[in-house]
């Protein structure tokens, strides 16, 4: 009993059914529940409102990147909207933020690839979206 109810926990704070399942049968299948949480080496959550809100945090990320190109918050939503519909597999939201971020940039200077750029345009978003998160 005292397992099960570490599993729905840890459960109810990844906000995924399919993780609760995961984490409820390996400590039903184990022999000593105590050592199979000692099992776990990492539990991810996702920006999904689960450890806070992630509106705010993601929209101040948005406004440094924004800041940092010269261009609108706006208009880099709709590139990054395009992205994630255009045809073909969908790109993750970080890889989808890297192509909206380069189709800016290659606006501004088709002279060549800006995958690089972006890329590091990008890595500058994470760094806002990470000090947000901690309240900076």
């Amino acid at each position: 009993p005292g397992f099960a109810r570490r599993a729905r926990a840890v459960s109810v704070l990844s906000g995924c059914l399919a993780a609760q399942r995961r984490v409820y049968m390996l400590l039903l299948s184990a022999s000593s529940p105590a050592g199979a949480l000692a099992s776990l080496r990492l539990i991810t959550f996702d920006l999904d409102d689960t450890l806070w809100p992630t509106g705010p945090v993601v929209r101040a990320a948005n406004a440094k990147l924004a800041s940092a190109l010269g261009a609108d918050e706006d208009d880099l939503q709709a590139r990054l909207k395009d992205a994630r519909s255009a045809g073909g597999p969908k790109p993750s939201y970080s890889e989808a933020r890297i192509i909206a971020v380069e189709s800016f940039l290659l606006e501004r200077d088709p002279s060549g690839s800006r995958r690089a750029e972006a890329e590091g345009f990008f890595e500058m978003w994470l760094g806002g979206r990470h000090a947000a998160a901690r309240g900076g």
